[in-house]
C-alpha cells in the first residue's frame, strides 16, 4: 500500500482522501498552513478512511463519517 500526503490549497475542508488509479495507492490532500497537531489529526482520520475501505462502501458519507468519528474515540 501507497499513502501519498500532499499540502494544497483545498476550498472548504481540511483533508480530503482519495484512490489513486494503481491499485493500492491512496492520495490524502490536506489544508496547507495547518498547526502540525491539527494536520495529524486529520491524517489520522483520513487513515481510518483508507483502512476501513470506506471509498467502496454503499452508505451515505454521512453516516460513514459518524462510524470513523466513532472508531476516533476508542
Amino acid at each position: 500500500m501507497i499513502i501519498n500526503i500532499i499540502e494544497c490549497d483545498i476550498p472548504n475542508v481540511k483533508a480530503i482522501s482519495s484512490t489513486g488509479e494503481d491499485e493500492g495507492v491512496h492520495n490524502i490532500y490536506i489544508r496547507k498552513n495547518m498547526s502540525f497537531e491539527d494536520m495529524r489529526n486529520e491524517v489520522k482520520h483520513e487513515l481510518l478512511h483508507i483502512i476501513n475501505d470506506d471509498f467502496h462502501i454503499d452508505h451515505h458519507v454521512n453516516l460513514i463519517e459518524h462510524m470513523v468519528r466513532r472508531k476516533e474515540l476508542t
